[in-house]
């Protein structure tokens, strides 16, 4: 009786290393994965037990009793990867089929943070501090709501000039998405000045967005320029504030679905993996309740005295 548990146990715990394995084999292949994503998505599965099937099911529900529900979500999506990584080495079918069902179980309506959005004056600011690659992650956030490190990431190849369309290769979701944009002049602009330099051996490598060394540089990384670390304060001298590219994102998204954009298509050109984190960034603070409600007018209104016998 020993032995078979025995067994039992070290096939449980040999599953459970062949799957970590399997998972860390394929992260390695995700060359446009930050290390700190690599870290914080092994870190959420430190937390699951992937001996069977069972204890799978059983510590993922620990985790959403005793966690706030976004690391329960990112624990999920970190799941997912370990389901796309056993579905590309062929291996653990089973477990492959219990994730597909885990990975939908995520909580809805996710805490969104909502940022004060920049004013027109510190929009104009942002975008007439720098003339570099400053300026452009600027304009490309506010513009088309994508992410630092989709910014970071962007190749010449992914910028059609002709079809004026962006494509945004394998983010976070591991998903590829196109973003059109409605005008291309700036893209052509900065465009025109990477390939002077390019041409004078200043720029190689096909990386869209350069620095002064013509490197690409880090809009992500601790002490970078978008980083409150480098100043020790939350502003930066001649700006007066402290520049955010996930708040110029933010108000994208804000300012679009304000517009009436149809919440589908700002999800995904924001690249959400769930409309509930595109519903979170409906603001409905007291003025836009005020603004609409004036808009609309009364819906019903009396006419004559009312009749109170």
């Amino acid at each position: 009786m020993t032995k078979k548990t025995n067994r039992t146990t070290n096939t449980a715990t040999q599953t459970h290393a062949k799957i970590m394995s399997c998972y860390k084999k394929y992260t390695l292949m995700k060359t446009n994965w930050k290390e700190n994503t690599r870290e914080t998505y092994l870190d959420r599965l430190a937390k699951l037990d992937f001996s069977t099937t069972d204890t799978l099911v059983q510590s993922l529900t620990m985790v959403r009793a005793k966690y706030a529900p976004k690391t329960y979500n990112n624990t999920l999506n970190a799941l997912t990867n370990v389901r796309k990584a056993l579905e590309f080495f062929k291996q653990f079918p089973e477990y492959v089929e219990i994730i597909e069902v885990l990975q939908d179980q995520r909580i809805s309506h996710p805490h969104v943070k909502h940022y004060k959005p920049y004013s027109e004056e510190q929009v104009n600011k942002l975008l007439n501090y720098r003339s570099d690659y400053f300026r452009m992650a600027f304009w490309i956030a506010f513009n088309l709501g994508l992410r630092a490190s989709e910014i970071e990431a962007l190749n010449i190849e992914d910028i059609d000039l002709e079809e004026g369309i962006v494509t945004v290769v394998e983010s976070k979701h591991d998903k590829t998405r196109y973003v059109p944009v409605a005008d291309m002049s700036e893209f052509r602009k900065y465009m025109a000045i990477r390939t002077i330099k390019a041409r004078n051996g200043k720029i190689t490598g096909n990386h869209f967005l350069f620095n002064r060394d013509g490197n690409r540089p880090s809009l992500t990384e601790s002490g970078g320029p978008f980083t409150a670390a480098k100043y020790g304060t939350k502003t930066k001298p001649g700006l007066g504030f402290y520049p955010s590219l996930h708040r110029a994102r933010s108000q994208f998204i804000t300012m679009a679905l304000r517009s009436g954009m149809d919440i589908d298509v700002v999800s995904q050109m924001a690249g959400h993996e769930s409309l509930d984190t595109t519903k979170g960034y409906i603001d409905t603070d007291l003025e836009t309740m005020k603004k609409q409600t004036k808009k609309m007018g009364l819906l019903v209104r009396l006419h004559g005295p009312r009749n109170t016998r």
